[in-house]
């Protein structure tokens, strides 16, 4: 069964091509329609940004994420194209992340107690000696000469501990 999602993957590309060059915010290619059966589930799928750079081939990663749609036999009730700018206004990603990005924005202070003794035990050292813990946000405001694809790739070398 082919989806209706593969149709609209030309459309997409599209889309996301005239959201970089600066052209439009939002695109709604299949505006949502609700399923009729309230007892139908409904989801999200959210493309990460890193799909839609000029160096990846959205066109493949679209044609993958058909397949799985596919292969569950899912349904795809609508279709938009959201840019950076949309995603900012509307306060989007900060609501879906809300814990990632609370402690992005507020560091150390946003961190739960399981989180603060993990951070203890594998920086107490570092910690005592001063180290100073700060959240994405944070770190980007006190260095404006970083960018954000810096800080990842920053971050990328150095490795990562999840809390």
């Amino acid at each position: 069964m082919t989806s209706n999602f593969r149709a609209l993957a030309g459309a997409i590309v599209e889309q996301v091509q005239a959201v970089q060059s600066g052209a439009s915010s939002a695109a709604h290619l299949a505006p949502f329609e609700p399923a009729s059966d309230p007892r139908r589930l409904e989801g999200v799928l959210f493309l990460k940004p890193e799909t839609t750079m000029p160096n990846v081939a959205l066109d493949k990663v679209l044609a993958l994420a058909a397949d799985a749609i596919e292969q569950w036999g899912l349904e795809v009730a609508g279709a938009s194209v959201l840019g950076a700018d949309y995603l900012k206004q509307h306060d989007i990603i900060a609501r879906h992340y809300g814990v990632i990005n609370n402690i992005s924005r507020n560091g150390r202070g946003a961190l739960a107690e399981s989180a603060e003794a993990k951070l203890q035990e594998l920086f107490g050292a570092e910690l005592a000696a001063g180290a100073e813990v700060l959240g994405a946000h944070e770190y980007l405001a006190r260095h404006p000469e970083a960018s954000s694809a810096q800080l990842s790739e920053m971050v990328d070398k150095l490795g990562f501990k999840k809390l």
